[in-house]
């Protein structure tokens, strides 16, 4: 009977053990899927951010802009004779 009892106990225990382990499982992966979510949305917001900001910079160093802004400040393309190369 005692062997019986032993043999219980620990089915009982192992059993208790599966269970929770079982639970934190569950709630590990459910912590995951979270976590996945929020980076996904964040990755969204910068990719977002990326294409504003790369259209901003196209805008900005359009040429049609520049010679705009250029003789805005009183800037004009250089006469000949007024550039010098320099070599390496």
């Amino acid at each position: 009977m005692k062997k019986e009892n032993i043999i219980l106990t620990v089915l009982i225990f192992t059993t208790l053990f599966l269970i929770f382990y079982k639970i934190w499982l569950s709630v590990s992966i459910a912590d995951m899927a979270y976590d996945y979510e929020k980076i996904k949305k964040e990755i969204n917001v910068q990719q977002s951010l990326n294409r504003k900001l790369e259209a901003e910079r196209a805008f900005l160093r359009s040429p049609a802009r520049l010679k705009k802004m250029a003789s805005k400040f009183g800037f004009r393309a250089p006469k000949e004779g007024e550039v010098r190369v320099l070599a390496k």
